[in-house]
């Protein structure tokens, strides 16, 4: 059931010329009833745990749970960069595995 009183929540989504990831702090995921493992290994973590969703599956993934659990209580927030420096983090799969 959504909780109508939750906060907006502000969520950035992160795009370069290929790609773009949603940008999800680490207690978020466990929050809306998820895990790493509902990701696909397109997505990234950042040195503090910090996690870029790929846009094509893994941002609607969380957003949807996000819905599920608070409905559409959020604003998506974008930063565009040349290149971006989450190319640079760790795969997701190499700390699921």
């Amino acid at each position: 059931m959504a909780n109508s009183l939750h906060p907006k929540v502000n969520f950035t989504v992160v795009s370069d010329p290929g790609h773009a990831w949603l940008i999800v702090a680490p207690q978020w995921v466990g929050t809306v009833g998820l895990n790493v493992g509902a990701f696909s290994h397109y997505s990234y973590v950042g040195d503090d745990g910090t996690l870029a969703l790929e846009e094509d599956r893994d941002a609607k993934v969380f957003l949807d749970a996000y819905e599920r659990n608070f409905g559409n209580t959020y604003d998506l927030q974008d930063v565009y960069e040349p290149r971006a420096q989450i190319r640079d983090w760790v795969g997701l799969q190499q700390i699921a595995a």
